[in-house]
């Protein structure tokens, strides 16, 4: 049974006092929020660059990949954007990499040389690449996934340099770990509020 202002020896109207914790999380997330953005951002890329080499050394994985890349500039540059949010960077990404993997299947890509190792044009890497592209953008929007990262993904499987099963699986592992500390960097740096 709670107490009312007189029992408790508070005046009436007064408020109860903030707990020490939440007074040193508020007074962080201000902080944060007060970081000039060029300091910010190169927080952010360091921060998660550091993080996907650390976990990538650990499990002999490559999970600091280039895909990686234009999703942590988004986090880092535009936090508040949707198309930073968890969902959009995952199913984005994985929508890519499922959909460049059907489109090497069906143009018999796989037998064509890796267009950016080996610098050998083909026409078979070309519409591949083209192919995985547009039905990737398709699909995003379908699904309201919409991630420009996806773009680098769906042409990094298309092209040839990570067209293997275990290249998707490090993908995703990788963007998985990225969007999930970006919620965390997102939410300090925007003080909670979510990207619409």
């Amino acid at each position: 049974m709670s107490q009312t202002p007189i029992e408790t020896g508070m005046p009436t109207g007064a408020e109860s006092p903030v707990p020490a914790p939440v007074k040193r999380d508020a007074k962080l997330r201000l902080a944060v929020q007060r970081i000039p953005q060029p300091v910010w951002s190169l927080f952010v890329a360091g921060a998660q660059g550091t993080l996907l080499g650390v976990l990538g050394k650990a499990a002999g994985q490559p999970w600091l990949l280039p895909t990686i890349g234009p999703t942590i500039y988004l986090q880092a540059v535009q936090p508040e954007h949707p198309s930073g949010r968890v969902y959009n960077t995952i199913a984005g990404n994985a929508i890519a990499v499922l959909v460049s993997l059907l489109v090497l299947t069906l143009t018999g890509a796989y037998a064509s040389p890796d267009m950016i190792a080996t610098g050998v044009v083909t026409w078979t890497r070309v519409a591949a690449g083209i192919l995985s592209l547009a039905l990737t953008m398709l699909a995003s929007s379908v699904f309201r996934a919409n991630h420009p990262a996806a773009g680098a993904t769906a042409l990094l499987v298309a092209l040839g340099p990570m067209q293997q099963m275990h290249h998707a699986i490090n993908i995703i592992i990788a963007v998985a770990i990225v969007a999930v500390i970006g919620v965390a960097l997102r939410r300090m740096r925007t003080g909670g509020k979510r990207p619409s």
